[in-house]
């Protein structure tokens, strides 16, 4: 049976960074129009479009694995955290798929849009990620899972999937 209490809180912040905070800036910082298409722009349009379909599998993706394997949502709130830690699907490759999957569909809409604001965000949201995951959310990982998390970082790079965790659901590492 699916948590709908779980189901909002995971969805609510990417929605809010992908959906309110872009839509905000295109109409109402740059009065965003579609009437001056042109090949150009039809291109970015479709490369845009491409990301978003990526980006947004791999938020769905990290999502479903958080509620599913998790138990739990991607939110850092004692009630709401995963109980387990999460090494399996998208985890395998990096530490931090979910926020790269955002950053991806944020750089889709900065294409789509033709928005130098949202490409803009983008950057600050990665740079906010940059400095707010080591100070504080591996902190909580540490805390939590202890040992485990510390073999799986050591394992797994946060942004760029340089060595790839074997396939499998428990936490082995040897």
């Amino acid at each position: 049976m699916v948590n709908i209490k779980k189901l909002i809180v995971s969805l609510s912040l990417p929605i809010f960074v992908t959906v309110v905070i872009p839509f905000l800036i295109v109409f109402y910082i740059e009065n965003f129009s579609l009437f001056s298409l042109t090949i150009l722009k039809i291109i970015q349009l479709i490369i845009g479009i491409m990301l978003l379909g990526v980006g947004v599998f791999l938020v769905v993706w990290c999502i479903k694995i958080f509620y599913n394997l998790g138990k739990g949502t991607l939110m850092p709130l004692s009630k709401l955290e995963t109980q387990n830690l999460v090494i399996i699907g998208p985890y395998r490759f990096i530490r931090n798929p979910m926020i790269l999957g955002v950053i991806i569909i944020l750089l889709g809409e900065s294409l789509v849009f033709g928005s130098y604001w949202i490409f803009g965000f983008d950057i600050f949201f990665f740079i906010l990620n940059l400095i707010y995951i080591p100070l504080f959310e591996e902190k909580g990982l540490i805390k939590r899972f202890g040992d485990d998390f510390l073999k799986y970082k050591s394992k797994v790079h946060g942004w760029i999937p340089i060595k790839i965790l074997k396939k499998e659901k428990t936490l082995n590492f040897n």
